[in-house]
């Protein structure tokens, strides 16, 4: 529908051969598929007007509103969670590593939490997402499944109220930041003072033999 449309262009090469080429005209008009009628280029709020740069279902923005808005539509936030048969990301971790509270045995994953077994959760979310996105728990779920769930990342399920109790009675030893050494300041070399000689009047006195009191 949507095809790219080429004119024919000369151009004068450094020679002064005039050689043709073809340049993509953006077109006016696109053709939308949903409601599969032809609007003008503004209509279409993601579209550059370039036939070789539009998707293979081009919408205009009424249509797009409408699918947004509809009752069986799934939020975009819920496709990206889901990986297959329509079960959550978090659901299909918290299940590889038990799918219940280690200690109090509550099975609703709205209120369970990875736990690693030595407290090093922050460092191995750096290790996988980089200190700028180790925050964000989806995409920590998300590296989990994609890397088959690594050994080095051992993980105890607990709930929101077990993971502050064993937080509570373990406490972790405090992290020291180590000692920054001031590096050592070179003593500045002192100055060499010079005895002061002669000046150029005594010396002329001395080489004629006479005194102060002599003039």
């Amino acid at each position: 529908m949507n095809a790219p449309k080429y004119e024919t262009r000369w151009k004068r090469s450094t020679t002064g051969q005039v050689r043709s080429y073809k340049r993509e005209v953006k077109l006016s008009h696109l053709h939308c598929f949903a409601c599969n009628k032809k609007k003008a280029l503004f209509r279409f709020p993601a579209e550059s007007g370039y036939g070789s740069k539009t998707t293979p279902q081009t919408a205009c923005g009424v249509c797009l509103n409408k699918r947004a808005f509809r009752k069986d539509a799934i939020p975009f936030y819920l496709k990206r969670d889901r990986l297959h048969k329509g079960i959550p990301i978090k659901q299909q971790v918290m299940s590889h590593y038990g799918g219940k509270c280690h200690i109090c045995g509550v099975s609703d994953s709205r209120m369970l939490s990875l736990y690693h077994y030595k407290g090093r959760d922050r460092h191995y979310r750096t290790v996988a997402l980089g200190s700028k996105n180790r925050n964000h728990l989806r995409n920590y779920y998300f590296w989990l499944k994609t890397h088959q769930y690594p050994s080095e990342h051992q993980q105890l399920v607990l709930c929101l109220n077990c993971h502050v109790l064993h937080e509570i009675q373990h406490p972790l030893p405090k992290h020291r930041e180590p000692t920054v050494v001031p590096p050592k300041r070179i003593p500045k070399k002192a100055k060499v003072v010079l005895p002061e000689g002669p000046t150029d009047r005594e010396k002329m006195l001395d080489m004629f033999g006479m005194t102060e009191a002599d003039l």
